[in-house]
């Protein structure tokens, strides 16, 4: 098995589906134009490992809504407001959020989840005007 570490470069697109082979690849989100983008994460697996960065110009007017087929998000991210400096924490029910939003992200936003092989594990930061959000189906 080889190692790859060339990140993928995400399109300007409504959907993406995250591939269960790129475990530990870095994935590049650009500065989304249209629309937000949800993001779908593959079963649930121990050690699926995924790292989504922001890499726009300028901050996005849209979201990214990353969604697990399975199992929780268990943690959280530290939003840093754009603008008036504030640093929140934002964390996830840990037993019902399958859902979670990166809204308007900017420079500097990136989330990493690993999966435990049924639930899955979210550290990051937000960097924007907008709460970050955890959510239920």
């Amino acid at each position: 098995m080889s190692l790859r570490f060339s990140p993928i470069a995400i399109a300007d697109a409504a959907t993406y589906t995250v591939k269960e082979y790129n475990s530990g690849v870095k994935h590049i989100l650009p500065q989304l134009a249209s629309a937000d983008i949800t993001i779908t994460m593959p079963a649930a697996k121990k050690g699926l490992h995924y790292r989504f960065e922001y890499g726009g110009a300028a901050i996005s007017a849209y979201d990214w809504v990353i969604q697990i087929p399975s199992g929780y998000y268990i943690g959280g991210v530290v939003w840093l407001t754009n603008g008036t400096p504030d640093i929140e924490t934002v964390y996830s029910d840990g037993n019902s959020n399958d859902f979670c939003r990166i809204l308007i992200p900017g420079a500097g936003t990136w989330v990493e989840m690993t999966c435990d092989g049924t639930n899955w594990y979210v550290n990051g930061q937000s960097v924007s005007t907008s709460t970050p959000a955890f959510a239920d189906t």
